[in-house]
């Protein structure tokens, strides 16, 4: 009332927002990832499923922390092989990235806004398979021409040039497992996914007992899918069972 809307009256705009991530990283019951000694917790972690009940992001990042702390804490750490001289190999990479996209003219915000718009379009909640697969080719190609669309200025334009190259190759990635699942999962989550004929495509359900995973191989993303890992069917749950385990553990 205090801004002029009457609600027995008026209608109001529902915008619906694609604000959840309920994918993301694949990591171990220790909520490691595939690269040893780097940790995924809460959104960024594939753990949440398709279908999660409110609040379980918050649970996840507990439970995350928690896990990866204690791990941590009784698993001896290995060094990185790689040494100085890989460190100072890949800080060169960057250097020289740097160089090559320095010019008198920033187009650096005008690139992410216009990747952001593309993604919102076809990868929100509504998702047409046909589009998808056109933005799908397009987020590749234009990882690969990073350079060619991303110039800097000032010094303080940086951070926006990796912030940059991390969105397009996240794009790139997530479009690829989005598109995957239109055309293999069909509509579900939530997702409506409209068919080459403009209907709702069905959720397959068999897809309620798989993962798709999406990774980079020569260059662009693939996707394939695994059966969901199974609850363990272990009956000794016993507290004493259970708690013997937790300080054998933790050396106590």
């Amino acid at each position: 009332a205090e801004r002029g809307i009457e609600l027995q009256t008026m209608p109001l705009e529902i915008a619906v927002c694609a604000q959840h991530n309920n994918g993301g990283i694949e990591v171990d019951a220790n909520w490691q990832t595939s690269v040893p000694g780097v940790y995924a917790a809460g959104e960024c972690a594939g753990t949440h499923g398709v279908i999660r009940p409110g609040g379980s992001a918050l649970n996840a990042g507990q439970v995350a922390g928690v896990r990866i702390a204690e791990y941590i804490a009784r698993t001896p750490q290995e060094t990185w092989e790689g040494g100085l001289n890989a460190a100072e190999a890949e800080a060169e990479d960057l250097r020289s990235l740097i160089r090559r996209t320095h010019g008198e003219r920033s187009t650096l915000k005008t690139f992410a806004k216009d990747m952001q718009a593309c993604m919102s379009e076809h990868f929100a909640f509504h998702r047409v398979i046909n589009n998808m697969l056109r933005q799908a080719d397009v987020f590749c190609t234009t990882l690969h021409e990073f350079e060619k669309n991303n110039i800097w200025t000032h010094l303080r334009e940086l951070p926006l040039l990796f912030t940059n190259l991390d969105m397009i190759a996240v794009q790139a990635a997530y479009a690829n497992g989005m598109l995957y699942a239109a055309e293999h999962a069909g509509s579900r989550g939530g997702a409506v996914v409209v068919g080459e004929k403009g209907g709702k495509v069905p959720e397959n359900r068999d897809y309620r007992k798989k993962r798709i995973l999406t990774y980079f191989s020569n260059g662009r993303a693939r996707s394939d899918e695994r059966p969901v890992r199974e609850f363990p069917e272990s009956r000794e749950l016993w507290f004493e069972i259970v708690w013997k385990q937790y300080e054998k553990e933790r050396r106590i």
